[in-house]
């Protein structure tokens, strides 16, 4: 009878263990052609890798051809929207010619990642400047 547990829990464990293994991190790449900042850092235009983990609540974002790369504290919002599901994109605030990330919409799940507002943005907020978004189709990443 012991034996029979023993075998059920190994079953078990195997099973959350692939689960876990499967709801890794989510990777898309991005074309974005503009310099802009991100977590107080100014990035090139480039083509970027965004590695989002769901539970660590980091966002990874690596241009290799420029060797540039940050690490964003996101906060993350749910959405049960059908039409959030559809949309996977970057968004920026712009003001004038100065770009900031804002929010990752749709990576991995009917989710977005928000960034907080850099000291740069907070101070050009402050100031009254006009504010516009504009978004970046992003890719799931084929390796």
């Amino acid at each position: 009878m012991k034996a029979k547990y023993a075998f059920a829990l190994v079953v078990c464990a195997l099973a959350a263990a692939a689960l876990v293994q499967a709801a890794g991190p989510y990777v898309v790449t991005a074309n974005i052609p503009f310099e802009f900042t991100a977590a107080n850092k100014l990035l090139p235009a480039g083509e970027y890798e965004i590695v989002a983990d769901p539970y660590s609540g980091n966002v990874i974002l690596r241009c290799p051809e420029a060797k540039s790369s940050v690490i964003a504290m996101v906060r993350k919002e749910y959405s049960n929207s059908p039409e959030s599901a559809k949309k996977t994109a970057l968004v920026f605030h712009r003001y004038g010619n100065e770009y900031f990330l804002s929010r990752l919409e749709n990576i991995g799940q009917a989710k977005s990642y928000v960034l907080p507002q850099s000291a740069s943005e907070s101070r050009l907020a402050n100031a009254g400047s006009f504010r516009t978004s504009e978004f970046v189709a992003v890719l799931p990443l084929s390796r």
